[in-house]
């Protein structure tokens, strides 16, 4: 589909559709209860999409279409590594992903080569990369953390005082980062500033921006719906919403 389309990971599947809901197919099908994807993210210059799995510890990418599948990456040592958020920057040739269960965010070549860590969170969730700056979000401190793509990290944020707030998601649009914690979607400046809260969600597990309109396309595993709303928090739509109550959506992530 030449649309602009989102990528979302529910079940064991990668699922896609138009950005309006339609057209839903699932990419790369999964089998239930070996695979639980959890992070997905989008190469738009490559035609690939990647995505971390929380069961077998590994990541693997395919065409857009989900054809040309492959796993180009497994946690082979420790079984409780727990992959979970990913991000991808194409000119820097570099993937990017959180591994929950032992705290490493790790940094690899497009083809999951040559992978190393370059931070260490407490229990790091989700990941954001662009233009050199890394941010990943960690459910251990309810914070976020990051610095650039060679380890050289900045001062953490305290996102919630909330013990329970699980920050679960970030995603970054220019100057603005946003973030997925248990309540809803919020949105601060990179320097940690003017943060406002965009959408309440009760357990969101993705967020993610369209580039051209802004708005903030965001999963809720609570209703298992996935939902858009504008950057200043109107015009709320659930442009997806599973059968299922025990599917889950969690990551998700746009090709525009």
């Amino acid at each position: 589909d030449a649309l602009p389309i989102f990528y979302w990971t529910e079940g064991a599947d990668v699922r896609a559709a138009r950005l309006d809901g339609t057209g839903m197919v699932v990419v790369a099908a999964g089998v239930s209860q070996q695979n639980y994807p959890i992070g997905v993210a989008v190469d738009v210059t490559a035609g690939k999409i990647y995505w971390a799995d929380n069961v077998t510890d590994a990541i693997s990418r395919a065409n857009l279409d989900g054809s040309g599948r492959e796993e180009i990456y497994r946690n082979t040592t420790d079984p409780l590594s727990n992959c979970a958020g990913i991000a991808v920057d194409h000119a820097a040739g570099k993937i990017f992903w959180t591994e929950q269960g032992t705290g490493p965010v790790r940094a690899a070549a497009l083809d999951g080569t040559s992978a190393t860590t370059i931070y260490t969170g407490q229990f790091p969730t989700a990941v954001a990369a662009a233009n050199g700056t890394l941010l990943f979000t960690d459910n251990g401190d309810d914070s976020m953390k990051g610095g650039n793509y060679t380890g050289s990290a900045s001062a953490p944020l305290t996102l919630s005082s909330d013990a329970f707030s699980n920050p679960t998601a970030v995603a970054l649009d220019g100057d603005d980062v946003y973030w997925a914690q248990a309540g809803g979607i919020y949105r601060m400046k990179s320097d940690g500033s003017a943060r406002t809260l965009v959408a309440t969600a009760e357990y969101p597990g993705g967020v993610a921006i369209e580039p051209t309109s802004h708005r903030v396309y965001f999963t809720d595993n609570a209703n298992d719906t996935v939902a858009y709303v504008n950057a200043d928090g109107s015009g709320r739509t659930v442009v997806y919403q599973s059968s299922d109550a025990f599917s889950n959506p969690r990551g998700v992530a746009i090709r525009p």
